[in-house]
């Protein structure tokens, strides 16, 4: 398997900075670009410090409705209800509407997300393997 050397935390960097402006205008159908941003929109709300119930209920139709056009066969996406591209339809997609519900339960995601946990684990690492700090 190849490994990128992407992290979480510059995977969501690039979503929510990069991509927007760097693929506009590549996609030869302008859905998946839009799809894409709508995918920004719903990690940069979900990464806010502090959320209203008027925000999360717009957060949850958001993804409703990414998730709709993931899957459907109507906009013809990816997924498309087709046995043959199942394995476009992966177990995150679907993780995706439990997030609301998850922020209901335990607060904003910073204070719950893995971020700080993979920052930690990245620094721990380079200290294990230090000559200087052993």
């Amino acid at each position: 398997a190849h490994r990128s050397g992407f992290t979480a935390e510059s995977y969501c960097f690039w979503f929510c900075y990069l991509f927007p402006v760097l693929l506009w205008n590549r996609f030869q159908q302008q859905k998946y670009y839009q799809h894409g941003c709508l995918l920004v929109k719903i990690m940069k709300r979900c990464l806010q410090f502090s959320i209203t119930e008027k925000e999360l209920d717009e957060l949850e139709a958001d993804i409703i409705e990414w998730v709709r056009k993931y899957e459907s066969c109507i906009c013809r996406y990816y997924y498309q209800y087709k046995e043959a591209r199942l394995a476009t339809c992966l177990l995150t997609v679907h993780g995706l509407l439990h997030i609301v519900d998850i922020i209901r339960n335990c607060g904003p995601s910073w204070t719950t997300w893995t971020f700080f946990m993979e920052r930690f684990c990245r620094a721990l690492k380079r200290a294990l393997s230090s000559k200087f700090q052993p």
